[in-house]
């Protein structure tokens, strides 16, 4: 075979997939000490959504005594049945384990229990490998590639759901079907349009569809470990693009348990939806709204929400200070990772008809937790909650004496949980706490007492929450 790379391994990959092979992977390490490879293994998909290495490949011009004791070393190690080693346009088929030839009749054929992954950590590993393929092939970042990686899964959901049988096609797309179906399942789900494609075309595209043909089109769970890679990743490589820390995603996720099935709840400042995520496996949210200003981080939050089949989740793309679309006293339950950084300049004009805490004219600068607390707490239904983190200066400096005076007015604050001084770095070293308000149901409610509580580490929050919801029980706090 006179053929380049790509060439190769779109010929091993359709031939072993006429055979009923359901993946292939190109490189794979079986040998950490000396850093050995083979040049591809087939997998077939088992009954518990795993996958099973079925035949390890070699590639060469001709068979050399050396090729062929890689091949048998290789397939010893990666617990394999066959052996393939292909020269030229031949074929040579091999019992793994005697690696002996096949002479006789056709080659081995195979059978999947499963015709999609379902183990999480297998989904995860097909998603992270496509990142990798689209960042090292066409030479572009890792944020660029995620909403390379987010634009195939959303065409993949769409062709599942709305496209009629159009995914059992899914093998044969082109890079010019591919484009229209993205076209039509943005329309469909009403994604913003902002999808760049940087570098799914440059020799990396058939990697890709293979690499998804075995993912499911939709999953619980596709949507958080989605965002999981993109946070593991965006962490080493850019310290500008902020994702709430698992610490606080965790308390949040704990604490919605005070809440009840069939209400409406209201993320402001959505970001990837991390939160949201974590948020809405807690309960049976009647609606669970998401808003976001920032284009493009909507639209990987909206495409996570669709193949996580979150029904009754919608994340807009709008500034959540001033957005028409949140109707005062609605939501039930008002949760946020307020976004650091402060209103001055110019910029107090845009909101200071809109904010109470606004009406002092000395100051200059307003902080934007001050601005999202007096919002939440405008949306939120009279004797619903509003969890959000603060800085800790809010709840203690001069300074921001009005919009703690506008909290003890219009709500019973129930808990208090300061968080570890690193929580948020490298976005910022600034000492925060968790903040949990119940709006009055009339202006003389009052509470009984202040869950206070300091977490040192992920270690310390199961203890918290079970003392708070504890003192829930009791009666302690309301």
């Amino acid at each position: 075979m006179n053929l380049n790379e790509k060439e190769i391994t779109q010929h091993v990959t359709q031939y072993l997939m006429t055979l009923g092979i359901s993946t292939i992977k190109k490189d794979i390490e079986w040998k950490s000490y000396g850093r050995k490879k083979v040049d591809f293994v087939g997998y077939t998909i088992n009954e518990e959504g795993k996958l099973t290495a079925e035949v390890v490949v070699e590639v060469h011009s001709k068979p050399t005594p050396e090729v062929q004791l890689r091949l048998t070393e290789a397939s010893k190690a990666l617990g394999v049945p066959y052996a393939l080693l292909i020269v030229n346009d031949q074929k040579y088929w091999y019992d793994a384990k005697q690696f002996l030839p096949i002479i006789e009749g056709a080659p081995p054929s195979f059978c999947n229990a499963l015709l999609y992954l379902k183990n999480e950590e297998e989904i995860r590993s097909t998603i992270e490998e496509c990142f990798s393929r689209i960042v090292e092939t066409a030479f572009i970042t890792f944020e660029q590639s995620i909403q390379e990686v987010a634009a195939a899964l959303l065409v993949r959901a769409y062709l599942e759901d709305e496209a009629g049988n159009e995914l059992s096609n899914w093998d044969h797309l082109t890079g010019e079907k591919f484009m229209y179906w993205l076209k039509k399942a943005t329309k469909h789900f009403g994604v913003l349009n902002t999808i760049h494609m940087h570098g799914i075309y440059y020799n990396v595209f058939s990697d890709i569809i293979t690499l998804l043909r075995i993912l499911p089109p939709s999953h619980p769970s596709l949507g958080k470990i989605f965002l999981a890679i993109i946070e593991s990743n965006v962490r080493k490589e850019n310290d500008n693009m902020y994702i709430t820390p698992p610490i606080v995603r965790s308390l949040f996720h704990d604490i919605a348990q005070i809440t009840a099935d069939g209400l409406f709840a209201v993320n402001l400042g959505t970001g990837y939806g991390s939160l949201l995520h974590d948020v809405s496996t807690i309960r049976h949210w009647e609606s669970l709204y998401g808003i976001e200003i920032n284009p493009e981080l909507c639209a990987v939050t909206q495409i996570s929400v669709i193949i996580s089949k979150l029904k009754n989740a919608t994340i807009t793309c709008n500034d959540a200070l001033t957005s028409m679309r949140l109707d005062r006293g609605k939501y039930n339950f008002v949760f946020m990772d307020i976004p650091t950084g402060r209103v001055s300049g110019d910029r107090i004009s845009e909101y200071e008809e809109l904010f109470k805490v606004m009406e002092d004219n000395r100051r200059r600068k307003f902080d934007l937790a001050e601005l999202f607390i007096e919002r939440s707490i405008d949306i939120c239904t009279p004797g619903g909650y509003i969890l959000t983190t603060v800085p800790e200066s809010l709840l203690f400096t001069s300074t921001t004496k009005s919009i703690r005076n506008f909290i003890l007015d219009q709500c019973i604050v129930e808990a208090i949980i300061s968080l570890p001084q690193h929580t948020f770095k490298p976005y910022t070293f600034t000492k925060s706490n968790l903040l949990l308000l119940r709006k009055k149901k009339q202006h003389g409610d009052a509470g009984k007492q202040i869950f206070m509580a300091k977490v040192d580490s992920l270690d310390d929050i199961p203890s918290i929450i079970n003392s708070f919801i504890a003192a829930k029980q009791r009666g302690d706090l309301s």
